[in-house]
């Protein structure tokens, strides 16, 4: 979470500030915003379960703009891990890219336009299969590739000391299956 600036936590039914459907609660992540210091970190992570993490962030605000870019690489080889022949982790590859750009028209108010594109491949099922040597034993393996594009627009005007004016938005655009081209819309 290199872009994440802090962590909200809402119990029981004032949490349907953010929708009807949350009730119970909530668990809402906070990304940070730019300063005028440049923020940047990159982090390598390895697991034993052969999972492989590159992730960047930079941040950078000047008077009137700034930006944000969050992006990220997940490297997972398929591992069978009670050994019975099938992947209980599959082969992914994944990736994520989040630019947001910011606009400052007054000391008061910000504006901030932003994109996120995730894009997954992933394969799992019968160790030799996915390795390419499928044969009449063992034929199963299921292949799913994911193409998500996340466009969101939030504006914040602070009125006086005690009142704010938030508006946000936001449109998802998910590829389900390359072959058959079935997109699904999400509006908020």
């Amino acid at each position: 979470p290199l872009d994440l600036k802090q962590v909200e936590l809402i119990k029981g039914s004032s949490s349907t500030l953010y929708g009807g459907g949350a009730i119970a609660g909530l668990v809402n992540l906070i990304s940070k915003k730019p300063g005028y210091t440049p923020d940047a970190s990159f982090l390598v992570n390895r697991s034993s379960l052969k999972e492989t993490n590159i992730n960047a962030y930079y941040a950078q605000r000047w008077k009137g703009a700034g930006f944000t870019m969050f992006a990220g690489e997940n490297l997972q080889q398929p591992v069978d891990v009670n050994k019975d022949g099938f992947s209980d982790v599959p082969d992914t590859k994944a990736t994520i890219i989040h630019p947001v750009l910011f606009l400052y028209p007054s000391e008061k108010t910000w504006i901030s336009l932003g994109w996120s594109g995730s894009f997954e491949k992933r394969k799992g099922g019968d160790m030799l299969a996915i390795s390419g040597k499928a044969d009449t034993a063992h034929p199963y393996f299921e292949n799913n590739h994911l193409n998500r594009h996340q466009f969101t627009l939030m504006s914040e005007t602070r009125i006086d000391n005690s009142l704010t004016l938030s508006i946000k938005g936001s449109l998802s655009l998910l590829k389900r299956d390359e072959a058959t081209n079935t997109y699904l819309f999400n509006g908020d």
